[in-house]
């Protein structure tokens, strides 16, 4: 099961949905980031400052009302062991919130080869990994390093870094896959394939496998240190949209999957499933994907609000889920368990584990 309580075949639209927009009190209805911190407060980047939801409002923290806090556009948020947030800006470098306030703030005065900041990871050792938009740069210590690239250059945006069982740090740019080796005591980067593919989104899961999200080229998994190849996953094969751009590797085993376009998808075993707009979704382009603690799922939209899914006794039946019509006119159970629909002037309907068929 991929939501707590509920039976794994059950297919997203059948679960609670509600949908958080600038009425509720967002800053806006487009959101790339989504966190939790520890003591269970849900952490949402926008373009216009973070919002912070205690499960019934949201508390916006912008630069006009929070020292310290030099750029509201966010584009990642990450919390580190002892439950601060490190805040990636889009012009003003990278923060670090805790106990209610920034208390640490690195930019290009401090060393980062930008103040344009797109991607942030955690490696062993409690080094913050930094991609910026000309480089890679390393935090230890409250000292900022860099790590060039083979051949003195950096490619087109560090996009994305994920770190896998074994430490090792992966690095998605605008011009392929990289890795970090530490030959000698000394960080290198190495080319690790997929050379002139523009990555958005890298993401390790439970087995220790690299899924990699691509500007075009689809979804890619790779087995770290099997030597095995890779599988692809595109619109060929199941995915709604080849342009992967937020990916989430949730402990049960299902990857959730952002496309920008094709709403949002989700791969188990294997299959991949789909919700779209016509599902529910509120838009198609999927910005940001997180599951919290208590099973929920969180989905950010490019400007159509948050989507919140969650656990419910109660199941809708609808059009949206199979249904021929939303009016309905007679139920009724036979000795197998089907469950017979009536409709006004669209047939019948056989209910069964989530599943109608129509007749």
């Amino acid at each position: 099961s991929f939501l707590p309580g509920m039976a794994a075949d059950k297919p997203l639209e059948f679960y609670k949905q509600r949908v958080y927009t600038s009425v509720d009190g967002l800053p806006q209805n487009s959101m790339v980031t989504i966190t939790q911190t520890p003591d269970g407060f849900i952490w949402i980047g926008t373009d216009a400052g973070l919002a912070c939801f205690d499960g019934v409002k949201f508390e916006v923290l912008n630069a006009r009302n929070t020292p310290g806090l030099t750029d509201d556009i966010i584009g990642n948020l990450l919390m580190d062991h002892e439950g601060g947030l490190w805040i990636a800006t889009r012009q003003g470098g990278v923060l670090y919130y805790k106990n209610g306030g920034i208390v640490e703030s690195y930019s290009t005065a401090n060393g980062l080869s930008s103040n344009y900041i797109h991607s942030l990871a955690l490696a062993p050792g409690d080094i913050l990994w930094i991609g910026t938009a000309t480089g890679l740069n390393g935090l230890e210590n409250k000292k900022v390093f860099t790590v060039p690239f083979p051949g003195g250059g950096a490619p087109t945006w560090v996009r994305a870094l994920a770190v896998d069982a074994g430490g090792q740090l992966w690095i998605g740019t605008g011009s392929g896959l990289f890795r970090i080796d530490k030959p000698g005591g000394k960080y290198k980067i190495q080319p690790a394939g997929y050379a002139g593919y523009d990555i958005l989104y890298l993401a390790v899961d439970a087995k220790n496998r690299l899924w990699i999200g691509t500007n075009g080229a689809g979804l890619i998994r790779r087995e770290i240190g099997r030597g095995t190849p890779d599988t692809f996953f595109n619109a060929g094969n199941g995915l709604s949209n080849n342009l992967v751009g937020k990916l989430f590797a949730d402990p049960s085993g299902i990857l959730w999957i952002g496309t920008r376009g094709g709403g949002l998808n989700y791969l188990e075993d294997d299959r991949v499933s789909v919700f779209t707009t016509n599902k529910g979704l509120s838009p198609n382009y999927v910005d940001a994907v997180f599951k919290d603690r208590e099973g929920n799922l969180w989905v950010g939209t490019n400007g159509g609000g948050l989507n919140l899914f969650s656990d419910s006794d109660v199941i809708a039946y609808t059009t949206r889920n199979g249904l021929s019509s939303d009016q309905v006119y007679g139920i009724y159970q036979d000795r197998q368990g089907m469950i017979w629909v009536g409709t006004f002037g669209y047939g019948e309907n056989c209910i069964k584990e989530y599943r109608v068929v129509r007749h």
